[in-house]
């Protein structure tokens, strides 16, 4: 029995489409992205025949990198922590940015992130790209 080769085109998201991605995004357990945001650069539909096979949408976010001495004591890198997140959340929200991640290998310097500053965990696997 052969199989008939089905067709993949990508294509512009369409305002006839948002029903769809938001049952995608349910389905995921993912928060059903606002497509009109400025911060997404590339979105794109991907179709076969009239039927959606997936979306996506590339986005600017921005990563916490704090780099603590680890001969300084506790107190004073929790402080440190502290006065970085601050700077690091006003800037990010001045430049329009509305969301910041965290990776974080300390798990007390973790829960001073997500009491002090709301921070959550993140569900899925962390990945990583070097573009260039």
């Amino acid at each position: 029995m052969s199989r008939s080769v089905q067709r993949l085109e990508i294509r512009a998201i369409r305002a006839s489409d948002f029903e769809e991605l938001e049952k995608l995004s349910k389905h995921w357990g993912f928060p059903v992205p606002d497509v009109e945001s400025k911060l997404y650069f590339a979105r794109g539909v991907v179709v076969s025949g009239d039927k959606i096979v997936g979306f996506g949408l590339a986005r600017v976010t921005s990563e916490f990198i704090l780099l603590l001495n680890p001969d300084e004591s506790k107190r004073l890198r929790v402080q440190a922590l502290e006065m970085l997140t601050r700077v690091g959340v006003r800037s990010a929200v001045k430049v329009g940015i509305d969301e910041a991640h965290a990776f974080v290998s300390d798990s007390v310097f973790a829960d001073i992130l997500k009491k002090k500053f709301g921070f959550v965990d993140c569900e899925g696997i962390p990945l990583y790209l070097q573009l260039e």
